[in-house]
């Protein structure tokens, strides 16, 4: 089972408006991708765990009712979250999710140990200044798409290595960081994981061109974008009868709901949950 998971802001009102949007291949077909969005409230790039519990436990109930079967693995890309966050991933986001999908594996049936997925978890970001090029004489011009690189030229420390799935229409590609956090015995090599992010960049499902980022980051992307728009029309929507957006006290001055927001605007308690809708 794939998915991703990013955390996103802007302001509206002054206000931050946090999304955290999700992508995964949680239906009958592997390769269709869907996903949704959940607004919370701020906390900087984190993912708030109690949420990472929630939809970890939903995203592992669909895929089961979909396929009928237990995955072998959980391969979780995230974005948004910068080097100095990747603790905090390790910490904190990641048990939170572990312990959702257990949860959700409890519920579905009692399962035991030995049946629990093994779990990769890896940073994908193109926020960096890295650039990938060829030069012929004088004359520099980019390398071909699905070339990655591991040795010389990225941090001894860690799992990183630099990709290059697609050949941009103009000027230099920008490829992706790829830093591999935790490996449950997932990739056997960093070929595995190259191949797994080559066929994810070539699935897009809007159109037949190889795109720079694994879908499921891609897909996730474009739910924020969606929540954010599907928000602005609840605003306009609730001005136009009048009322405002759902409050509540929480130490001493009112927020906005973002539970009772979110309930009445994502897709997973709708009958889009198991349709892409970005």
């Amino acid at each position: 089972m794939m998915s991703a998971i990013r955390q996103d802001s802007r302001n509206i009102e002054k206000e931050k408006f946090p999304r955290s949007p999700f992508a995964f291949n949680g239906t009958a077909r592997p390769q269709e991708i869907i996903g949704d969005f959940h607004y919370q409230l701020p906390r900087k790039e984190e993912v708030n765990q109690g949420l990472l519990k929630q939809r970890a436990g939903f995203i592992m109930t669909s895929y089961v009712n979909s396929r009928r079967e237990i995955p072998r693995y959980v391969i979780i890309l995230r974005d948004g979250v910068s080097e100095s966050q990747h603790t905090m991933v390790m910490r904190n986001e990641f048990p939170a999710i572990k312990e959702g999908i257990q949860k959700a594996l409890d519920d579905i049936n009692k399962v035991s140990k030995t049946e629990i997925p093994r779990f990769a978890v890896s940073i994908v970001t193109k926020r960096h200044s890295h650039r990938l090029y060829q030069k012929k004489g004088n004359v520099i011009f980019n390398i071909p798409p699905m070339v990655a690189i591991d040795t010389e030229i990225v941090k001894k420390s860690g799992n990183e290595l630099i990709f290059v799935s697609h050949c941009p229409l103009q000027g230099t590609a920008q490829p992706i960081l790829v830093n591999t956090l935790i490996n449950e015995n997932v990739f056997n090599s960093n070929d595995e994981l190259v191949r797994l992010l080559a066929a994810l960049s070539c699935t897009h499902q809007k159109s037949t061109s190889i795109v720079s980022l694994p879908e499921t980051i891609y897909a996730a992307d474009e739910y924020a974008k969606r929540g954010s728009d599907v928000f602005e029309a609840y605003k306009i929507w609730l001005a136009q009868r009048r009322e405002t957006l759902p409050m509540k006290q929480m130490n001493e001055e009112r927020q906005y709901d973002w539970e009772v927001i979110t309930e009445n605007l994502c897709y997973h308690t709708s009958r889009f949950k198991k349709t892409r809708i970005a």
